[in-house]
């Protein structure tokens, strides 16, 4: 956690996940953003084995270890996908724009979480 107090972020490796498991997530991704387009907030009702990378042990570990034994998960799950070609995402944070609490804690109150498939 020292790491996560010092840069303000972790790269965390799932140990519990093999190889074929990010395999399959990554083309029931593809297939629905080539068949539908992006499912925005409903890319975990349409691929609920994500939720295997929110139970691996390393992950759960350092979501308890840095939000406490009851934290609850916020319904925004938004995929981004950058096709070959195209320049990336630029880098940003989701805003709280009008949010009626301070942004800043000494309370860490919020993680943003983010699942990277790569092919």
């Amino acid at each position: 956690m020292q790491n996560f107090l010092i840069n303000g972020y972790l790269v965390l490796q799932p140990i519990s996940l093999d190889a074929n498991f990010h395999s399959s997530i990554f083309t029931q991704t593809l297939s629905i953003f080539n068949d539908e387009g992006n499912p925005g907030n409903n890319i975990l009702p349409r691929i609920p084995q994500l939720q295997n990378v929110f139970n691996d042990p390393v992950v759960s570990g350092a979501l308890e270890s840095l939000l406490g034994p009851k934290y609850t998960m916020q319904p925004h799950r938004f995929p981004h996908l950058t096709k070959p070609g195209t320049e990336d995402q630029p880098w940003h944070k989701d805003s709280y724009f009008l949010y009626p609490k301070p942004l800043r804690h000494h309370q860490l109150r919020y993680v943003m979480a983010m699942y990277y498939l790569h092919h």
